[in-house]
């Protein structure tokens, strides 16, 4: 990975930092976002070396696969897997199931078969701040301005890994080109 990736990799991490830890205490919830992130940072690796557009959707069903597999041992350990309780909680359910996740994981294997893992990663560190941005506009959650710092933060990662240097793989990777 070129110089600039891994200054745009760090850059995102202190701006996910500043977004998403308050007064920089971690519980459980940051404990378990932490180990999300570093099994989602495995999946892109994995993306960016196999997946191919001919592939994705083989790719997408084994990473669905896996990921079922993996909440069905949680849910077992915990008591047994729960039954939605009404009708707008299986809809709930549905589209998780299938846009969030299976049509998710497609398009993301789809576009890593042209971008970098560090692309791919740094462009992943947006989900975040777009989940605060959308639980600010709809939801009335506050931001301090230390994560709306942090989120700006993260958009200027962006903008160092797609307009520094590259080398090796990275230089056959698309990019923006700038002026």
């Amino acid at each position: 990975m070129a110089a600039a990736g891994w200054v745009a990799v760090l850059v995102a991490m202190c701006g996910i930092a500043l977004l998403t830890l308050p007064g920089w205490a971690m519980g459980l919830g940051g404990v378990l976002t932490v180990g999300g992130a570093a099994c989602f940072a495995l999946h892109i690796a994995g993306l960016s070396r196999w997946a191919t557009t001919i592939n994705a959707f083989g790719l997408t069903a084994l990473s669905v696969a896996v990921a079922a597999g993996l909440c069905a041992c949680v849910a077992i350990v915990n008591g047994g897997p729960g039954v939605p309780p009404t009708p707008s909680a299986w809809w709930s359910v549905l589209y998780l199931a299938v846009v969030a996740t299976c049509v998710g994981f497609a398009v993301q294997a789809w576009a890593q078969s042209g971008l970098s893992a560090t692309q791919a990663a740094v462009v992943m560190t947006l989900e975040p701040v777009f989940a605060a941005g959308l639980a600010a506009a709809v939801g009335g959650e506050r931001l301090s301005v230390v994560a709306i710092a942090g989120g700006l933060i993260v958009v200027v990662s962006m903008f160092i890994a797609e307009l520094g240097s590259r080398r090796c793989c990275d230089a056959m990777s698309p990019r923006v080109e700038c002026c």
